[in-house]
């Protein structure tokens, strides 16, 4: 279980990728091209913080975002995919007390429309994100989720870019 101390902001994120990068996923997970792996599971514990990538994917999960042991699973296709899979274990676990951020990194996105595109989770139907932005100087599409469900990054509808 990845279980860090409090760190200085920078080292924390640091710490934290290269937590989630060495991780509680299945050895057997397949790499993509990228070196990040198409399928990725992690169990946190109402305390647990981390972030979970996977290909262009990255799950951030704040402290006592739980409230039981909850187990995530995140699948791609493949590095470059504009969507993710979530699962989430058990099913009453997907409520959480505070979101979590999903962010899908574009850099590698010839001329993306950071005005026309944004972050949409599925729900019967594909749905604009309520709490979404894309931000072209971090090169990402985000989104804050108190459950989550499967992402894409797609049309905005007149999303609002943010310049960070």
């Amino acid at each position: 279980m990845n279980r860090l101390i409090s760190l200085a902001p920078a080292a924390f994120l640091i710490a934290l990728t290269l937590a989630a990068c060495s991780g509680e996923g299945d050895d057997t997970e397949t790499r993509t091209d990228g070196g990040t792996p198409g399928t990725r599971q992690v169990t946190l514990t109402a305390t647990d913080e981390g972030v979970v990538v996977v290909g262009r994917w990255t799950l951030f999960v704040r402290k006592r975002t739980f409230t039981m042991p909850t187990t995530i699973t995140m699948k791609v296709t493949d590095a470059e995919a504009m969507d993710v899979h979530f699962e989430v274990s058990p099913p009453e676990a997907n409520n959480f007390k505070q979101s979590v951020i999903v962010s899908a990194n574009v850099s590698d996105v010839p001329d993306f429309d950071y005005w026309g595109q944004t972050m949409l989770y599925w729900n019967g139907d594909w749905k604009k994100a309520p709490s979404a932005s894309s931000h072209a100087n971090q090169q990402n599409v985000i989104g804050h989720f108190v459950s989550l469900s499967d992402c894409m990054v797609g049309p905005a509808g007149g999303s609002k870019v943010i310049a960070e």
